[in-house]
């Protein structure tokens, strides 16, 4: 039942900055309709403009597969619920082309889960744009970076962890985000008001806010205390170069795993040369929410081997790139890529602290690595034995993990940096200075409010 409409709504600020626009409440997918075949042949038409890419010519395989259509058609004759239509439709092709073909048999899950969606007129088709403040319970990755490229003016949800990195694409996007509202209390059509920082969506505008930050240009900056602090930008795809160009800094992490059916060549690493400062790469973060499959580092060298040489590739291309290795667990690991890498002709590589058992062993790799960087969202996930996105960030402010966080500095001989979303929360900032950390990958979205703090910032404050 829909609640009494309110003109102030409350929720919580995720991600800050304000906006005006038109609501568009995202609801549970339709049922297949009968004009489906028309929504396959528009989608198979989109896809067939990528032809560089494999994963999307897999999916306009499937979606123009004459059987699968049929049997679709049949199961929609005999009101088969969707759900269980779409997988009875896909079983035979899906089980086929699994036994042919690796590539499928990795990435089964997620083209079944995209043909679902597709079907169900969800994420591939929705009629949002710049002046559309998206509502719904949550979002996944994949419709995330659908909102960042359709350049919503805002989103409200019902939930949404902090730490989930939908929730970090939306940051990155500087898409203003207020979490805690329940799509109920809206009309599509309507036009409401969003203020990120202070969580509140409202039918009537919203005043000028009191606070006036202006762009702050630069990589160093210091604190009261004359301390030097090293600010980058953490980065979802290599278009986010923007960012780095209008603060005048580098970039701390470039993530890579939306690329990695991509035509490297294609894309414009000039912009990032241009820059002057470091350019970290991680290498390809598959598995988890990311991607379905195994995650570690040691994929790298087995069935991502070639597109991670790929990738090392553009690394030793320009002298300000460097390359960082995720999911390391061990010192033996690192020795492992140090060797790899260095023989493939890249002089520097760093490592992830994500694992504890890294963590604790970190004195050992020293020798291997040219720099760290601690990722907080999966380090804490494995510490606390929590999956990622089921806690607040806040949870992360907290003396025990501080021990092991300041365990890493005392143990590493090389720079470190946090470049996990603990350090583009404005408590989570202070908690890390107080520790002594003093190189910092964050946010777009917070890199303003990130120099404020620090040139604020007093040891013992």
């Amino acid at each position: 039942m829909k609640s009494e409409v309110k003109n102030i709504l409350t929720g919580i600020g995720l991600v800050p900055g304000r906006a005006k626009g038109r609501v568009f409440v995202f609801s549970t997918p339709q049922g297949i309709t009968e004009n489906f075949p028309e929504v396959l042949d528009r989608m198979a038409e989109e896809l067939k403009r990528e032809e560089g890419d494999i994963f999307a010519q897999f999916v306009r395989l499937i979606i123009t597969d004459p059987t699968f259509r049929e049997r679709l058609r049949l199961c929609l004759k005999l009101e088969v619920p969707t759900e269980e239509a779409v997988d009875i439709a896909l079983r035979p092709l899906v089980e086929r082309m699994m036994a042919s073909d690796p590539f499928f048999a990795r990435k089964a899950e997620e083209i079944v889960q995209i043909i679902r969606d597709i079907l169900r007129n969800g994420t591939f088709d929705l009629p949002i744009g710049p002046d559309t403040v998206f509502v719904a319970e949550s979002i996944s990755v994949p419709l995330a970076l659908k909102l960042k490229a359709k350049r919503v003016a805002a989103v409200v949800l019902k939930e949404l962890s902090s730490d989930s990195h939908a929730a970090i694409i939306l940051a990155n996007a500087q898409i203003p985000t207020v979490v805690g509202v329940s799509p109920e209390e809206f009309k599509s059509g309507e036009t409401v008001y969003v203020d990120g920082d202070a969580g509140i969506v409202s039918r009537k505008p919203i005043g000028a806010s009191d606070r006036r930050e202006h762009i702050r240009r630069g990589r160093f900056f210091r604190t009261a205390d004359g301390e030097e602090v090293e600010l980058l930008l953490n980065l979802d795809v290599p278009e986010d170069v923007y960012w780095a160009e209008r603060y005048g800094t580098g970039v701390g992490l470039l993530r890579t795993e939306y690329l990695i059916n991509a035509d490297l060549n294609r894309i414009d690493w000039e912009r990032f040369a241009r820059l002057d400062a470091p350019v970290i790469v991680r290498a390809y973060d598959v598995g988890g929410e990311k991607f379905h499959g195994v995650r570690g580092a040691m994929r790298l060298l087995k069935d991502l081997k070639e597109r991670f040489n790929a990738l090392l590739e553009v690394v030793k291309r320009y002298p300000n790139f460097r390359i960082m290795i995720p999911m390391v667990d061990l010192p033996e690991t690192a020795r492992l890529f140090h060797n790899y890498v260095t023989s493939m002709g890249v002089g520097e590589v760093g490592f992830m602290v994500e694992v504890p058992s890294f963590a604790w062993s970190l004195e050992d790799a020293n020798e291997f690595a040219s720099f760290f960087s601690v990722g907080t969202n999966d380090l804490w996930s494995f510490f606390t034995g929590r999956e990622r996105g089921t806690s607040d960030i806040r949870e992360q402010v907290n003396p025990v993990f501080g021990e092991l966080l300041s365990h890493i500095l005392r143990a590493s001989r090389r720079p470190v940096s946090i470049c996990g979303q603990l350090a583009s929360d404005e408590e989570g900032l202070r908690f890390l200075l107080s520790l002594g950390y003093r190189r910092f990958s964050v946010s777009p979205s917070f890199f303003v409010r990130a120099v404020r703090i620090v040139e604020e910032w007093k040891d013992g404050r």
